[in-house]
């Protein structure tokens, strides 16, 4: 019978690495918002406070600013991307995405989103599209409607079958889980530093 191998420890960043963690420029990370050093970020990006972005996700502000609130989680292999087309005047649009949304592993959110926001595995979320509060979009759900949500619409199934939830909707255990991710990701990741505060 052989016996567990303990976790790994923490390693203390080398002078080298240490460098490598500072955001690159036009990112400003607010204090304890999570972000390991594996991320994409491209663009003029805002992280707010107590965000968690997984290894693999990417920040893509391509066609103008992204502002990002605090208390989010974006798992691993999601995008968010502004691909917004400039106004008339050529002015760019900044990409809001709120508080305490939840983009699971492979989302694609390109529309503005709200807060307390679930968008499940797969699902995608087009420039024309806006989540307002407490909206679930399932799994491999594809919205480009040029629409708002309502608050608390969930979105599921292969014919993508909405409804209003009748009770607010929020993602489930979001603050254990951040909890857990602000604790556990730092001792496996190398974390960018805080570039405001």
């Amino acid at each position: 019978m052989s016996t567990p191998s303990p976790a790994p420890r923490p390693v203390a960043p080398s002078e080298s690495d240490s460098r490598s963690l500072l955001a690159p420029p036009g990112v400003i990370i607010l204090p304890k918002a999570v972000v390991p050093r594996e991320i994409e970020l491209k663009g003029e990006i805002t992280i707010g406070s107590r965000t968690v972005l997984h290894p693999s996700s990417k920040i893509l502000a391509i066609n103008g600013p992204i502002v990002i609130g605090e208390g989010n989680i974006i798992e691993e292999k999601t995008e968010i991307r502004n691909n917004f087309p400039p106004d008339k005047d050529g002015t760019k649009k900044t990409l809001y995405i709120g508080n305490r949304n939840l983009f699971e592993t492979y989302a694609v959110i390109e529309g503005n989103v709200g807060n307390n926001n679930t968008v499940s595995s797969k699902a995608r979320i087009g420039h024309r599209t806006t989540l307002s509060t407490g909206c679930m979009i399932g799994c491999m759900c594809v919205l480009d409607s040029d629409e708002t949500l309502p608050p608390d619409t969930v979105i599921t199934g292969e014919n993508q079958n909405r409804r209003i939830a009748e009770t607010p909707q929020a993602p489930p255990f979001i603050d254990e889980h951040l909890e857990h991710l602000i604790r556990q990701l730092p001792n496996y990741h190398y974390i960018l530093k805080s570039s405001a505060g």
